[in-house]
């Protein structure tokens, strides 16, 4: 979305309203999360819709969901959110990544999403982190603000979009297991209702 110019912010909305709020071809690509398979209890879930033209002026869209636990300073505390940007073509197409870790050190996977798309793991195993960016609503001056921080990343391609997921779990359990959780829980959001082998 950095390349491309007259971005417009919608106010969000309901995660639970979001068939009604969406057209097609977007609603393809959405599927909805079951929470429970969180680990942790979300306080607030909420849908960001951006619109934008891309180098040849055609309208794209991008779709934020968020799901977020709040700290008792209605700070937020956990999060799993979901970035997924209309794209033309598969920008990961002929891209091969082989490093195992990210500039800074971070632990860097790939896995499989079906049989001939990559998943992309990036997890945090140092002190520092590459600048995750997400949309917050700031209510007192009733728009939407992009947030820097850090959180544990997936990056992949599916049917006409991209999605990029960023999650941070206070107190996380900084074990194989724990990421694998959610790699696969991932996995199952983005192919709902399709069956592939993995």
């Amino acid at each position: 979305m950095d390349m491309r110019k007259n971005l417009r912010f919608y106010k969000p909305f309901s995660i639970d309203t979001i068939v009604a709020n969406l057209l097609e071809p977007l609603t393809k690509s959405i599927n909805l999360l079951d929470t429970a398979k969180l680990p942790f209890e979300v306080d607030e879930e909420q849908a960001y819709l951006i619109t934008s033209k891309d180098e040849n002026g055609s309208i794209k869209h991008q779709l934020q969901l968020s799901y977020l636990s709040k700290t008792e300073y209605d700070d937020i505390g956990n999060f799993y959110i979901v970035s997924i940007t209309e794209v033309d073509e598969n920008p990961l197409k002929g891209h091969q990544i082989l490093e195992k870790r990210d500039s800074i050190g971070n632990e860097l996977k790939t896995y499989n999403l079906t049989n001939t798309l990559p998943i992309y793991q990036q997890i945090i195993t140092t002190n520092s982190a590459l600048l995750y960016k997400y949309y917050d609503y700031d209510i007192d001056n009733k728009k939407v603000v992009t947030v820097g921080t850090s959180a544990n990343e997936l990056y992949t391609y599916y049917n006409g979009a991209i999605y990029h997921i960023g999650y941070s779990i206070n107190d996380e359990k900084a074990n194989p297991e724990f990421h694998n959780e959610m790699l696969q829980l991932t996995r199952e959001f983005i192919l709902a209702d399709t069956h592939h082998d993995m």
